[in-house]
């Protein structure tokens, strides 16, 4: 992705800066829902959101709704593996084995996740 340097800035600034860790996950997940104090946080919350919207998906998908349930697959792998330090893809498919994860809270954070318009990004209107 072109763009992807803003977001590995986006990480090493606030690194830097020692945002608090609840601030910084809370950008990545949710920055583009966060109210912003001028245009400046705008822009850096919008950067943020690049943890969800980066990803190895191939665009020239032609179904379209394939594609978004991909990318919404995407996210949840990386949230579970970043954030929990666990992996849910077996939860699309059957409760997890051996972690209290569920198939009903897979699909819950599916439909959270699918219900954002993360492909406006890339130029689609979804």
């Amino acid at each position: 992705m072109r763009d992807a340097w803003r977001y590995r800035d986006y990480v090493i600034d606030s690194l830097n800066r020692d945002k608090p860790l609840d601030r910084f996950i809370t950008e990545q997940l949710a920055g583009d829902l966060l109210p912003a104090k001028n245009r400046r946080a705008r822009r850096e919350q919008l950067i943020a959101v690049g943890f969800l919207a980066i990803g190895p998906w191939s665009l020239a998908e032609q179904n379209k709704e394939q594609l978004r349930m991909d990318i919404v697959d995407q996210q949840i792998s990386r949230v579970g593996r970043t954030f929990l330090g666990m992996t849910l893809e077996c939860s699309r498919c059957h409760d997890h084995k051996f972690d209290p994860i569920t198939l009903k809270d897979y699909y819950g954070l599916a439909g959270i996740l699918a219900a954002r318009r993360l492909l406006r990004v890339f130029g689609e209107a979804t």
